[in-house]
């Protein structure tokens, strides 16, 4: 009977011991209360007079979870393939088939997302691909190395702020411009759409040594059809081990997060360019345009 006791003895204290050591999964969990369903479509057109017995493209889908979004369901008119990159960047791959001469073919694309104001941590496997400089963020630039060293702060908080604020008043807006023109460009002529501001925010706080990356997307406060024209590109900063918005083309530091849906992780290095960030025909001839 002792020997039972002690047993039993030992296991209680064994289990409890375990007990304690392991991570409280409640807390583990991420929660993400803001519903929200967006929608897109897209006209394939076969502008030629051949008959095209399967034309492909791809469209890109929002990421499937950041610190601010997690992507709930997909639902497409049209089955497609999904393929997802080193980034977490997600394509949504389509298969048309006997698209006629001068005929078109309209994919339509829902998607649920849960999305949060304030961002979730989230692990990145290594700071250096945030850090360093890449076609059009001249981070290593005598004249991006003074203005960032003139905004540095004693924070990593405080200098985002300054280099946001000083960006958000130096480059003006000059509408949609259809070239990438980069941060040096941005610096010299204070001038630039969305897309130029990221560059040079980017080049300013990798500079000072904050991971800084680029997002793609759209900024919408509610459900919404997306619309080609309000396609935005804004940097986000990895500080206290989540990524946070910090848009100065919008003029917006860390405020309406839940507003950004982001589509993809722009990254130069890994080939992405401004014509391919949406969407993109595989086959020569056809045109796809988003509606």
């Amino acid at each position: 009977m002792r020997n039972i006791k002690a047993f039993l003895l030992v296991g209680v204290v064994m289990l409890t011991m375990v007990w304690l050591v392991l991570p409280d999964r409640k807390q583990q969990v991420v929660e993400y209360p803001i519903q929200r369903i967006i929608k897109y479509n897209f006209t394939v057109e076969n502008p030629t007079n051949r008959f095209m017995d399967s034309v492909e493209f791809w469209s890109y889908a929002p990421l499937q979870t950041t610190s601010i979004q997690q992507v709930r369901g997909i639902k497409t008119s049209t089955p497609y393939r999904s393929v997802v990159d080193e980034e977490g960047n997600q394509r949504l791959y389509f298969t048309i088939t006997k698209l006629p001469p001068y005929g078109s073919r309209t994919v339509s694309v829902s998607v649920e997302l849960g999305l949060r104001e304030q961002p979730a941590a989230m692990d990145i496997k290594s700071a250096d691909a945030y850090l360093k400089a890449e076609p059009y963020i001249e981070l290593n630039d005598p004249r991006i190395k003074k203005i960032a060293a003139e905004h540095k702060g004693n924070s990593a908080w405080r200098t985002a702020e300054n280099t946001h604020g000083w960006v958000s008043e130096h480059v003006k807006e000059a509408g949609y411009t259809a070239n990438d023109q980069g941060a040096l460009y941005a610096l010299e002529k204070g001038v630039g759409d969305c897309t130029e501001s990221a560059y040079l925010f980017a080049a300013l706080s990798r500079a000072n040594n904050i991971p800084t990356r680029i997002m793609a997307g759209y900024v919408y406060g509610q459900s919404a059809i997306l619309k080609s024209a309000d396609y935005h590109n804004w940097p986000e900063v990895y500080v206290d081990g989540a990524w946070w918005v910090a848009d100065p083309n919008k003029k917006n530091f860390r405020k309406q997060q839940s507003h950004y849906i982001a589509t993809n992780i722009v990254s130069r290095s890994g080939g992405i360019t401004r014509e391919s960030q949406r969407f993109f025909g595989t086959n020569d001839g056809v045109r796809v345009v988003m509606l």
